[in-house]
C-alpha cells in the first residue's frame, strides 16, 4: 500500500527546491514539516492525495513579481495515514503547527471559523474523505500562511449549505469592521465640512 514513487519523488522535489534557493536544511525542513513525515521514511500512500495527478503530495510554486521570485511549498499532510481519523487528526495538527512556526498566530480565529464551518464534526461523515483534509502552503523565504480545505467529498446540498455558513461567519468579522469605519469616516468628513461651510457663509 505505501509507494516508493511516490516517496522518489517527493525527494526529487525538495532537491529542486534546495538547488533553486541553495539553503538546502531551511528549505527541507519546511518541506517535512508541512508533510509531518519522517524523513527517513516517508511510507506514503499510494493514491491518498489529489493535490497532483499523480498523488504525490507535495507541489513547488514559484510566484514573480517586482521584487523578484519566491519560491512557495504547497504540502497534503497525512499523506502517510492509513487510517482517515488519523488522517484528520494529523492535518489539523500540522495545520496550527504552521501557524505557529509561520508567525501566522493572528489568522487562528479565522481558521477556527473555517474548520468549524467547512469540515465534518464527527468521525462518521469524516470517513468519506479519502484523500486528505487540507492542503498548507508556506514559504522558506517569508512569514505567512495560506491553507485550502477539501470539501469534494461532500454532498452538494452540504457543501453549499458549509460554504454559506462560513461566509456569513467571516461577514459578521468585517461587517464589524466595516461599520467602524463608515461612522469614522463620517465623523471625519462632518469635521471637515464645517469650517467649509464657514468659509461659504463669509
Amino acid at each position: 500500500m505505501h509507494s516508493t514513487r511516490l516517496e522518489l519523488k517527493v525527494r526529487r522535489l525538495i532537491a529542486l527546491a534546495e538547488q533553486m534557493l541553495g539553503n538546502a536544511e531551511r528549505i527541507a525542513d519546511c518541506c517535512y514539516q508541512l508533510l509531518n513525515v519522517d524523513r527517513s521514511a516517508m511510507n506514503f500512500v499510494s493514491g491518498a492525495s489529489c493535490l497532483n495527478n499523480d498523488s504525490v503530495p507535495l507541489q513547488l510554486c514559484l510566484i514573480a513579481g517586482k521584487k523578484g521570485t519566491t519560491l512557495r511549498i504547497i504540502a497534503d499532510p497525512g499523506a502517510n495515514c492509513c487510517s482517515t481519523e488519523a488522517r484528520y487528526k494529523v492535518s489539523m495538527q500540522t495545520l496550527w503547527h504552521a501557524l505557529e512556526i509561520n508567525h501566522a498566530q493572528a489568522l487562528a480565529p479565522l481558521v477556527q471559523t473555517t474548520i468549524d464551518c467547512l469540515l465534518p464534526h464527527t468521525e462518521e461523515e469524516r470517513s468519506a474523505y479519502k484523500q486528505g483534509f487540507v492542503w498548507i502552503a508556506a514559504s522558506p523565504e517569508q512569514l505567512g500562511l495560506a491553507f485550502y480545505l477539501e470539501m469534494a467529498p461532500q454532498s452538494h446540498q452540504n457543501g453549499w449549505q458549509a460554504a454559506a455558513c462560513w461566509l456569513a461567519k467571516i461577514l459578521e468579522l468585517f461587517l464589524e469592521l466595516n461599520s467602524i469605519i463608515s461612522m469614522c469616516s463620517k465623523l471625519f468628513l462632518g469635521s471637515k465640512a464645517l469650517p467649509e461651510s464657514k468659509t461659504s457663509i463669509q
